[in-house]
């Protein structure tokens, strides 16, 4: 991964804010917002055992008419009715609109992997990519980054998968300003 690449891996604030300073504009696909069971890795970071009723919400994030980022998000399901009530009515709207403008939502650290061909969550994300773009996804493997967000002591999980050719080919000065941001903004 080149130098560029790992540090829209490792900016913080909002992921929304960057990719709109990079590739204007911005929009929100929502592929899905449903009742799900929650994935290995999704139920670990919450402290849920995998198969708990969760809500999971997938969106595409495209700048400049190009596919950037797939997201998934996902909340205990009881919770969602809870101090997560707002994520079922964000239809289009990004929720870093929820998560970086209120004063009660706390962070996590960001982690990152490199997640393998083989690997359950990339193949869902090569399945899902084809299906919201009708194209392949255009990467062996793909970046992940995820964090939890906490409020009223419930948490909800932030997964950010990289389109790898993408993130290299966003603009240089963008690349260099993404690692500055801060969640102040």
């Amino acid at each position: 991964m080149t130098g560029q690449a790992l540090r829209w891996l490792r900016a913080e604030g909002s992921l929304t804010m960057h990719l709109r300073r990079a590739r204007a504009p911005l929009t929100v696909q929502v592929l899905g917002q449903a009742r799900e069971p929650a994935r290995a890795e999704d139920a670990w970071p919450l402290g849920l055992r995998p198969g708990t009723a969760v809500l999971g919400r997938t969106v595409l994030l495209v700048g400049d008419g190009r596919p950037m980022v797939l997201a998934h998000s996902v909340v205990r399901a009881a919770v969602a009715r809870g101090p997560w009530r707002a994520l079922g009515g964000l239809g289009s709207r990004p929720l870093a609109e929820l998560l970086f403008t209120r004063a009660d939502v706390d962070r996590s650290p960001l982690w990152q992997a490199w997640l393998p061909p083989a690997h359950p969550l990339a193949r869902w994300v090569a399945r899902t990519w084809q299906q919201a773009t009708g194209q392949p996804f255009p990467g062996r493997g793909v970046w992940r980054r995820w964090s939890c967000f906490e409020r009223q002591g419930q948490s909800l999980l932030v997964n950010e998968f990289f389109v790898p050719g993408e993130v290299a080919a966003w603009p240089a000065r963008a690349r260099q300003r993404a690692g500055r941001y801060r969640r102040s903004e």
